[in-house]
Order: structure tokens, then C-alpha cells, then sequence
């Protein structure tokens, strides 16, 4: 019986290493929605919120960036001179990001909302948006869509080191996500720039040495 159960425990940590890529690349069709969202920095992302714009999926024509830089202002300009722009006033970290976007909905009476990142982040933006609460954002609806980056394939992601470098990370953030913004933050207890950098901190090392242990050098 115990070798029973460690036959059946072996090929149950098996099928999950090979299935967490799919698990956390929750990357959705386009819907249309009110506006669009292009999470973070990253050209891809930006590509791809232009392609859902020219689609015809952003009623109201409005792309929000949640960061400011020049190139990308005119590049997606020159894409789509009609295009109205809103910023967000740097955010720290990715929920601070999804708090934004919910107060910028809400103060412009916007439902829906497409969100673009890149396809690992998926699954914890989606967390996210259902932990994040604010005052009258029960109506809000998020299509989480991943973008076209060329190194990640979630069936096979453990053949790249920049993939299987994202699954070790957001495996990691994902449960610490439920505990802080679940829990931690109902009781009161709110982040700060300089709390965020430690734990990042630390994140980075475990990332770093687990990813050492399994023979990805950096």
C-alpha cells in the first residue's frame, strides 16, 4: 500500500509539473469592453491592446497605460493618432495597479475592462481583481488576455529559463497573494513602497537560489 502511494504521489507531482504552466496562463478571448488596459511595461503588451482597439473590442477608444514612457506614447500614437491615453501615477506593485484601475472605472462609470500582460501573469492579475476591493466595483468585469510573446509557451515552458523563471516566481507570489490581500489587508494592515522592496527582495533570492539548485545559472 505505501508503495502504492508513493507510485501515485510521483506521477501526481509529475502531472502537475508539467500542467503548471496552463495553470497559471489563464490568458482569455477578447470581449468587447468599455476600455483596455495594458498592464506594466512591455511593447508586446502594448501590440496587443492595439490589436484588440483595431478589432473593434474598446467601446470608448480609451487605452490606459500604467506607466509613462515617450516611445511607447508615440508609437501607439502613430498606430492610432485617435486614441485617447490615460495614465496611472506609478503604482508599486501589480495590486496597486488593479486598485487604480477599478477607481479610474468607477469615478468614469466603465464596467469592463480588458487587462494585458504577459500570459504567465494571467492568473494572478485575475486573483487580483476579485481580491482588490473597493466601494461599488461589484459590477466591474475584467477580461484578462496574455499577450504575444514569443518566449512563452505554457505547455512546454520548462524548455526556456525565462518561461520556467516566470512559473517559479508566480507560483510563489500566487499563494502570498491570497494570504496578504485575503487576509492580511481585510484586518487593516495596508502595504508601503519600502515593505514591498523587502519582500521583493526576498522573493528574488529564493528565485535565484532555486533556480541555481535546479541547474539554471544566472
Amino acid at each position: 500500500m505505501k508503495y502504492l502511494l508513493f507510485i501515485l504521489l510521483i506521477f501526481f507531482l509529475i502531472f502537475s509539473f508539467f500542467n503548471f504552466g496552463k495553470y497559471i496562463d489563464i490568458s482569455m478571448k477578447p470581449k468587447q469592453v468599455d476600455i483596455v488596459v495594458s498592464l506594466n511595461e512591455g511593447i508586446e503588451r502594448v501590440n496587443k491592446s492595439l490589436e484588440v482597439i483595431k478589432q473593434g473590442y474598446v467601446k470608448k477608444n480609451i487605452l490606459l497605460l500604467t506607466y509613462k514612457r515617450k516611445t511607447h506614447i508615440d508609437y501607439i500614437l502613430k498606430k492610432i493618432p485617435t486614441i485617447h491615453l490615460v495614465f496611472t501615477s506609478k503604482p508599486f506593485n501589480t495590486a496597486e495597479e488593479i486598485r487604480f484601475i477599478k477607481q479610474y472605472m468607477l469615478k468614469h462609470h466603465y464596467t469592463s475592462a480588458m487587462i494585458i500582460s504577459d500570459p504567465p501573469h494571467t492568473r494572478r492579475i485575475e486573483i487580483l481583481t476579485k481580491l482588490i476591493h473597493i466601494k461599488g466595483d461589484d459590477m466591474l468585469k475584467f477580461i484578462i488576455i496574455g499577450s504575444n510573446v514569443k518566449w512563452w509557451n505554457a505547455k512546454s515552458f520548462y524548455k526556456s529559463k525565462k518561461s520556467f523563471r516566470f512559473v517559479v516566481t508566480e507560483l510563489l507570489k500566487i499563494p502570498y497573494t491570497y494570504i496578504w490581500y485575503g487576509g492580511i489587508e481585510k484586518i487593516g494592515i495596508k502595504w508601503n513602497i519600502d515593505t514591498y522592496k523587502e519582500v521583493k527582495s526576498v522573493f528574488n533570492k529564493i528565485i535565484f537560489n532555486f533556480m541555481n539548485i535546479l541547474g539554471f545559472k544566472s
